[in-house]
């Protein structure tokens, strides 16, 4: 169970910095199910892969074709969940544009793509809804009080 905040909201994420060599396919099944369920998510899978991918990066004695390999599942795996979370709410991206940007880039990306719609969604639903209400507070207040003149009246 995670930590309520000032705003009652659970807004705890996990990293699965102890977790080791899980395999992108299984990353990208709980990063399918986040999406999903954006409200229940809790670990940030997307870091985790990050962490496997510096580790495997890391081995001073890999040749440059196991590195661009590396790469190449990286770059594979941050245009995957691009693709998810666009098909999953419409949004209408140019993949192929997306497809075409360095990994890092993709990274970047990914990495806003996932925060905004999967771990921050609660975050993001409540400041909607207070901004809303704060905007229309007015209109708010007079539709209750209009209900609670009509209900005074029966």
């Amino acid at each position: 169970m995670g930590l309520l905040g000032d705003d009652g909201i659970d807004n705890e994420v996990i990293a699965l910095t102890d977790v080791k060599n899980l395999s992108s396919e299984l990353i990208e099944e709980n990063i399918k199910s986040q999406i999903a369920k954006p409200l229940e998510a809790r670990l940030d899978c997307v870091e985790t892969f990050d962490e496997q991918i510096e580790e495997s990066l890391a081995d001073p004695d890999l040749q440059d074709d196991e590195i661009k390999a590396i790469q190449l599942e990286r770059a594979r795996f941050y245009n995957k969940i691009i693709a998810l979370i666009d098909d999953k709410y419409c949004l209408e991206c140019d993949l192929e544009t997306i497809a075409s940007k360095s990994t890092d880039d993709l990274g970047d990306i990914c990495h806003a793509m996932y925060h905004f719609f999967v771990l921050k969604r609660k975050k993001n639903i409540k400041n909607m809804m207070l901004n809303y209400i704060l905007s229309n507070s007015e209109d708010i207040c007079n539709a209750l009080d209009y209900l609670r003149k009509k209900k005074d009246v029966r």
